[in-house]
């Protein structure tokens, strides 16, 4: 079966066409996980039903009607060749999805949307003042980080500190993620000082913006070419 749908390979890309997704205003979501095999299948299902595959003009179509075109983002994980899939829905207009699916609510603290660890919440700008979406860490996974770090401090295992800030710079640079990282830094400092070590060597430069990812072969191919 051939069907034409973009699949990221990169998960900083798909994270953030899902941030842009339910900003604007596709909020209701459920997600899965299918084998490579299985996708082609999926797709079909979700184009027939949800109209997935609508583009800019449909969408405006289908809204000027009280209708709704759902959104699809996959990411393809190669070690487990499978595919991630989130199906993203608007609040308003008629959709099938709203009666066929258990949706979530992104916009609610029971129903954030994640991705392996990590959450896309609304936090007030720093600057603006103004609310904004972005990914963070959950909050499981910012305290496993935290106790690892000062359990590391504690032992003087310096190739485990090491580890943990080779892990952290490896997270994709969305502001949420950011000010994390910099409090964890700011941890380790304090750490070293109350246990009267020598201030250990700063960690590499701030961990840089993630820049705007496009939906192209650097982050990603069209499902057919998955498939060969």
């Amino acid at each position: 079966m051939s069907v034409r749908q973009f699949v990221f390979t990169r998960e900083a890309a798909a994270l953030q066409r899902l941030l842009d997704w339910v900003q604007r205003g596709y909020p209701l979501w459920t997600s899965g996980e299918v084998p490579l095999a299985k996708g082609p299948a999926l797709i079909a299902k979700f184009q027939q039903r949800y109209r997935t595959d609508a583009n800019k003009d449909l969408r405006y179509r289908l809204r000027r009607q009280g209708q709704a075109a759902a959104a699809l983002v996959l990411l393809y994980r190669p070690a487990s060749a499978t595919l991630c899939w989130w199906l993203l829905v608007p609040r308003d207009g008629e959709q099938l999805a709203h009666r066929l699916e258990r949706l979530q609510d992104a916009a609610t603290r029971s129903g954030r949307l994640n991705c392996h660890g990590l959450e896309l919440v609304q936090l007030v700008h720093p600057h603006s003042g103004k609310l904004r979406w972005t990914w963070r860490l959950g909050a499981e996974l910012e305290r496993t980080k935290r106790e690892r770090l000062i359990v590391a401090i504690r032992q003087r295992d310096f190739q485990e500190e090491a580890g943990i800030q080779y892990e952290l710079w490896q997270l994709p640079g969305f502001g949420g993620v950011r000010t994390q990282i910099g409090k964890l830094a700011a941890l380790r400092r304090a750490e070293h000082r109350r246990r009267g070590n020598p201030q250990p060597a700063p960690w590499p430069a701030f961990l840089p913006y993630l820049r705007r990812q496009a939906s192209d072969e650097r982050n990603g191919c069209w499902m057919h070419q998955l498939q060969r």
